[in-house]
């Protein structure tokens, strides 16, 4: 999972070699306008767009069934995650899932909040990236650097 590329995802096409048995990409927002470019070697790829990606056409939000779980992904400024993630967190839960992941703070974060898994990746544009798992009982995330 990648967010807040900000222009620099010439990177992602080397991470599906470095992670073969990755099913998918999920996108999280600024960045969308090169996505097309890059993400070609994953089979699947789920995308939102951020408050940089004015023109982009892609939803805000989005929610996918993962690995036996409900996942919520938004790029996480409609819900000012900058300033504390309760509103996404209530967000998540209204819809239903058991994880929400998101960007927009470039800071890599992975906590519970009433029972959902919230996570930002932190920014591509720095090198951070996570790869999920999910199963319907566990969920893990790991963080790497391009």
């Amino acid at each position: 999972m990648v967010s807040d590329s900000h222009g620099g995802l010439s990177p992602l096409s080397r991470l599906k070699n470095k992670h073969p048995d990755v099913e998918g990409l999920l996108f999280l927002g600024d960045g969308l306008s090169e996505l097309h470019r890059y993400s070609g070697g994953f089979k699947q790829v789920a995308a939102v767009k951020g408050n940089c990606d004015f023109m982009a056409n892609a939803p805000e939000e989005m929610i996918l069934s993962l690995g036996g779980q409900k996942v919520y992904l938004c790029h996480g400024h409609q819900w000012s995650v900058k300033s504390g993630l309760m509103s996404l967190c209530l967000r998540a839960r209204e819809l239903g899932a058991t994880v929400a992941l998101f960007g927009h703070s470039h800071r890599y974060t992975e906590e519970f909040c009433q029972g959902v898994f919230m996570l930002n990746p932190g920014a591509f544009a720095s090198g951070s990236y996570a790869v999920l798992t999910l199963t319907p009982d566990t969920i893990k995330a790991e963080r790497f650097f391009v």
